[in-house]
C-alpha cells in the first residue's frame, strides 16, 4: 500500500488501519485550522473517499458542515455514489440543510433514515434521535412518526402537557408484530403449534393476559392455598374493572395443584399452560405480540429484563428491543394484593402522537412535549 507522506503531519497508509488512524486524527481535529483541509490536499479527497471507510467519510462531511461548505458536501455526495452514509451523517445534513433547503433535509429524512430497512422492514430510531430532533428544532420530522413507541428525555422544552381526550390508542405496527413473533417463536420449538391452536380456537374477547406465576409467588413466592386464593380474588377483579382475561399458568402449578385447574374450569377461564422447560414469559409475550399489544399483561413484572434474551444478534435490532419495552411498560398492569387493586389502563399509547399541527413526544416524566409543525 502507498505511503503518503507530509511534512507537517504523520505518514498514513490508507489500508484499514491507516484510514482508522486517519478518521481517529480527523475527529481529534476536526476544528484544528488548516488541519483538516491540508489532509484533503496532501492525500486527494478520491482517495480519502475511497477508502470507503465509515469513520473517515464521516468526518469529512462533518467537516464541510461545520464549516458551511455546501460545494464541497455536493462534492462529496457525487463521488461516494453507492455507499450508504451513517445515520448520523445523514442527521448532520438533515440539521444543515433544514433552514436553508427544507426540501432536501426531507428527502435525507424520508429516504435515508425512514426509508432504510432492516431484515424487518422498518426504519431505525430511538431516544437519541428523538432528542436529536427536539433538541434541533427539526419539528416537521415529528409528523412521520405517528405511532411510534419511542420515549424522550429531552429538557429543552417549555410546553410539557398531560394527556387528554385527542389522545389516540395505537396498536403495535405490522413490522414490529412480524419481528416479534418471530423471535419469540424461535424459543418455543414445537409448542408455536400449541399456542397458535390455542390463541386461534380461545381467544375471542379477552382484553388481559394475567401471569398467573407472578401473582402465585406474589405474597412470599411460595406457592399456598392463600395464593391459590389470591390469583382467583385478582381474576374476578380483572373481569369486573378491565374484562376477560386468559390466564397462562405452568403446567407444574396444574400438577402440584390439580384444584387449579378445576377451579378454571368451574370459572369458566381460558386458561394456557405452558411446558416443562420453558419460561412462562416467552408465551405471555407471545400472546401480548400476536395480539399486536391490544391485549394488556397483569404482572408485577414489567419484563425489561427478559425482552433482551429474546433478540437476534443484529445490533440493529436494538430499535425493535427498546421500542417492545416501551409498549409492555405501557401496557404491563401492575396489582397489589392487599388491597386487592389492579393498575387500570390508559385509554391513550404512550407513543408518538401528531394531531393536527401539533406533534406530542411522550417523556420519561409521564407527560408529553408538544411542538408545532408550522
Amino acid at each position: 500500500m502507498d505511503q503518503i507522506s507530509n511534512s507537517n503531519y504523520d505518514n498514513y497508509k490508507l489500508d484499514t488501519r491507516g484510514a482508522n488512524k486517519l478518521a481517529w486524527d480527523l475527529h481529534k481535529n476536526l476544528m484544528e485550522p488548516g488541519f483538516v483541509d491540508n489532509i484533503i490536499k496532501t492525500i486527494g479527497l478520491d482517495l480519502l473517499l475511497k477508502t470507503r471507510n465509515s469513520g473517515l467519510i464521516s468526518n469529512i462531511i462533518n467537516y464541510f458542515v461545520e464549516t458551511a461548505n455546501t460545494q464541497m458536501i455536493n462534492q462529496v455526495e457525487s463521488k461516494i455514489g453507492n455507499i450508504k452514509l451513517m445515520k448520523r451523517d445523514y442527521m448532520c445534513l438533515i440539521k444543515y440543510f433544514y433552514v436553508p433547503d427544507y426540501p432536501r433535509a426531507q428527502m435525507y429524512w424520508v429516504t435515508n433514515i425512514l426509508g432504510v430497512k432492516t431484515n424487518t422492514n422498518t426504519s431505525i430510531l430511538q431516544l437519541k434521535d428523538i432528542n436529536f430532533i427536539l433538541e434541533n428544532k427539526l419539528h416537521k420530522l415529528l409528523g412521520y412518526l405517528s405511532g411510534l413507541f419511542v420515549v424522550s428525555d429531552y429538557t429543552g422544552s417549555a410546553c410539557m402537557i398531560s394527556p387528554n381526550s385527542q389522545f389516540k390508542k395505537f396498536s403495535i405496527k405490522p413490522e414490529l408484530q412480524k419481528y416479534l413473533i418471530t423471535q419469540l417463536e424461535n424459543y418455543m420449538g414445537n409448542y408455536v403449534k400449541v399456542a397458535n391452536s390455542f390463541y386461534s380456537s380461545q381467544i375471542k374477547n379477552q382484553t388481559v393476559i394475567i401471569d398467573a406465576g407472578n401473582v402465585l409467588h406474589g405474597r412470599n413466592g411460595k406457592v399456598t392455598h392463600e395464593s391459590i386464593q389470591d390469583l382467583f380474588n385478582i381474576i374476578d377483579l380483572t373481569r369486573k374493572t378491565l374484562g376477560e382475561p386468559i390466564v397462562v399458568i405452568h403446567k407444574r402449578h396444574g400438577k402440584s395443584y390439580p384444584v387449579l385447574i378445576d377451579m378454571f374450569i368451574k370459572s369458566n377461564v381460558k386458561y394456557f399452560q405452558t411446558p416443562y422447560n420453558f419460561n412462562d414469559d416467552i408465551f405471555i409475550m407471545w400472546f401480548f405480540a400476536k395480539s399486536a399489544g391490544t391485549l394488556n399483561i397483569l404482572s408485577n413484572d414489567k419484563y425489561r429484563d427478559h425482552i433482551y434474551n429474546y433478540q437476534s444478534s443484529a445490533k440493529s435490532d436494538d430499535f425493535f428491543i427498546s421500542e417492545f419495552a416501551n409498549v409492555l411498560t405501557e401496557q404491563t398492569l401492575s396489582y397489589q394484593l392487599g388491597t386487592l387493586e389492579i393498575q387500570q389502563a390508559l385509554s391513550y399509547s404512550f407513543c408518538i402522537q401528531v394531531i393536527g399541527s401539533n406533534v406530542y413526544v411522550p417523556h420519561i416524566s409521564g407527560k408529553f412535549i408538544q411542538v408545532s409543525t408550522e
